[in-house]
Formats: C-alpha cells, sequence, structure tokens
C-alpha cells in the first residue's frame, strides 16, 4: 500500500494511504518520480557543429500535485479538515513522505496552491494540492550519523622519574578517518558535526585532497553542524555561524560510491570526535 505523509510544524502530520474507507486518502500523485528539466546553460559553437561540453547538468526545482479525497461522516468534519488542508504549509515549507513498494522517500516541499471546491453539503470532497521542491532529489529516511575519534598519536609511555599516580598515556591509534556511502542513484551531499572543545577545526577529503574548515572556538558541550547542501554552519543548531567557514572546497558523495574525509582540530580535549551523514539520494 502506496501513503503519502506532510508534516508541518503547526498542523501536525497528514497521512493520505491510496486505499481508505473513511479520512484523508490519495487519488493520484504526479511528479514524484519525476527527472526535472536541466536548465544547465547552452553555449554554441559558432564555427563548428554543436554545442561546448557542459561538465555537469543542473537540475530544476520540481513540480508535484496531489490528488487527494477526504471521507467523512458528516459535512461539519469535512468543512473542519478543509480548513485544516487548506492552511498546509501557509507559512513555511514542509516535508513530505511518499511510502512505495520499495522504500519511503521524503522531500522538502512548498506549497504552492491547495485547491478546495465547494462541497455542496456533502460528506466527500477532491481535493488538488500543488507543491514545488527547490531540491529536486528524494531522499532516504532514518539516516543514521557515523562518528569517528580524532587521530591520535602513540602514547610516549611512562615518564621518569615516575610521579603516582602513574600516567601511561592515551594514545588510541585512532587514525581519525570516517567513510559515508551514498547508497542512492544520485549524487547527495553530506553533513559533519564537530564536537567541541576545539579553537579550530579542518576536514580533508582523503581521495582529492579538498579541504572544509572553520575557524572558531567551539566549547565542550557544543557542536558545529556544517551541511555540505546549504553551505552553511550552525553552532547548536542556533546560530548561523557560516562567516567562520574556510578553505569551502565542498564536495558531494556520488551516487553509490564512498567518501573518506579525516579531521583535525587545534587544541582538541581530550576524546574528542565528529561526526557525518549523507542521505541517500534519489
Amino acid at each position: 500500500m502506496a501513503l503519502i505523509e506532510f508534516v508541518d510544524p503547526v498542523l501536525g502530520t497528514v497521512q493520505m494511504p491510496d486505499h481508505a474507507d473513511r479520512g484523508w486518502g490519495f487519488k493520484s500523485l504526479e511528479g514524484w518520480f519525476d527527472l526535472s528539466s536541466d536548465k544547465t546553460e547552452r553555449r554554441e559553437r559558432p564555427t563548428a557543429h554543436g554545442s561546448f561540453r557542459a561538465r555537469r547538468s543542473l537540475r530544476s526545482s520540481l513540480g508535484i500535485t496531489v490528488e487527494a479525497h477526504f471521507l467523512a461522516t458528516s459535512p461539519a468534519e469535512l468543512v473542519a479538515e478543509q480548513d485544516r488542508i487548506g492552511a498546509l504549509g501557509a507559512d513555511a515549507p514542509i516535508l513530505m513522505l511518499v511510502t512505495d513498494h520499495v522504500r519511503t522517500t521524503e522531500r522538502e516541499v512548498r506549497v504552492i496552491d491547495v485547491d478546495v471546491p465547494s462541497y455542496r453539503g456533502r460528506k466527500h470532497n477532491l481535493i488538488t494540492i500543488e507543491l514545488s521542491a527547490d531540491d529536486p532529489r528524494r531522499y532516504s529516511v532514518g539516516d543514521e550519523w557515523v562518528s569517528a575519534r580524532l587521530r591520535e598519536d602513540a602514547s610516549g609511555g611512562l615518564t621518569w622519574p615516575a610521579r603516582w599516580p602513574l600516567v601511561w598515556g592515551t594514545g588510541s591509534g585512532s587514525d581519525g578517518r570516517l567513510t559515508l556511502t551514498n547508497h542512492g542513484q544520485k549524487a547527495s551531499a553530506p553533513s559533519y558535526r564537530l564536537y567541541g572543545g576545539f579553537s579550530a577545526a579542518e576536514m580533508v577529503r582523503i581521495d582529492t585532497q579538498q579541504r572544509v574548515g572553520i575557524d572558531l572556538i567551539v566549547p565542550y558541550g557544543s557542536y558545529v553542524e556544517i551541511d555540505f547542501r546549504t553551505r552553511r554552519a550552525m553552532l547548536d543548531g542556533q546560530s548561523d555561524v557560516s562567516r567562520y567557514l574556510t578553505w569551502r572546497q565542498w564536495w558531494t558523495v556520488e551516487a553509490g560510491e564512498q567518501v573518506t574525509v579525516q579531521a583535525e582540530y587545534d587544541a582538541p580535549g581530550v576524546g574528542a570526535y565528529y561526526a557525518g551523514r549523507v542521505r541517500s539520494a534519489w
């Protein structure tokens, strides 16, 4: 059974299965599995056939249409639900999730239009919802963060003269590397969380030597999340600290590929670590 879900921060979650004897259901879903048009500018060769080769394709936003129906027990219940669906995404983008026979995927969408015909005293109505996804890719749901400790040098052993309590060193032998895998069929941008404390941090992609860093003092108990899709950095999910980003040599994880990075902190604390996540994309 297919299922459409809208997650609105104000209205909550609206579920629409493809078969429903009562409440919300959907009649058709258009655009969800489409590939949006290529918006890459073409430059024609003035003295040769064809155009100059484009290095990559850039996709436009994606339009999505849902035809939904509501089966109520009374006209009053129908009117109440029409009022609710008419406010869907009125103030901000919302999440849209679709469960098919293989997996559940989601997009952040903007509600362009909700067409609610007159119900004429009936207990059912057919409603059309027009949406737009600024990012045309659909993403996997529930991807977990993968964490790694920073690279630590081998222990120097016991110092002499010995003093109690004895300290044998804290080196764990960790290489500080973290690998992310995109199981989807389209490229996807990763996100990384750098946990304090440190005075500055830098990540290096091992195979290409691309770098992204941040020059910011982050105390214990706090973290900076760097989103490679939006190219922004947030401190504890609240404060935008993108102005402190350095290098800015962004990368993506190609479909079916892995990317390994290594992080380095300036003045790291004991047990310092970081984490990464990539959402498989279709």
